[in-house]
């Protein structure tokens, strides 16, 4: 029987903090990642039992947070489109060629044989 109730529960209200912009908080509102964690009052609550120990279980919530917050304030960078090299595009034709020749060589050797 576990008499000792070590599961930590950790509650962040975003609109409260103080140590965020408000721009900030609004980025982080919209982050899918962090929209997993928010409840219906725009809290988010992140939940540890990975230790045996409430001390443990409670830094392990505090780093939970900060790895969250960090990431959801990280700029999403987009993907530049790239072309296709000319010489990619040479070198793909050629061997479309090649192969193609190789292929009417044959079919003309059975016809002749006919």
């Amino acid at each position: 029987m576990n008499k000792v109730e070590t599961k930590v529960r950790l509650h962040f209200k975003l609109s409260d903090s103080k140590a965020l912009y408000p721009d900030q908080v609004l980025t982080i509102a919209n982050n899918t990642e962090v929209k997993k964690f928010l409840d219906s009052e725009g809290c988010i609550v992140i939940t540890s039992q990975k230790y045996r120990t409430q001390i443990g279980n409670k830094s392990d919530a505090i780093q939970k947070l900060c790895l969250l917050l960090k990431n959801a304030l990280k700029p999403v960078v987009s993907r530049k489109p790239t072309r296709i090299p000319n010489s990619q595009i040479r070198k793909r034709l050629q061997n479309k060629k090649h192969t193609s020749e190789k292929k009417s060589f044959r079919r003309n050797d059975i016809k002749d044989s006919d």
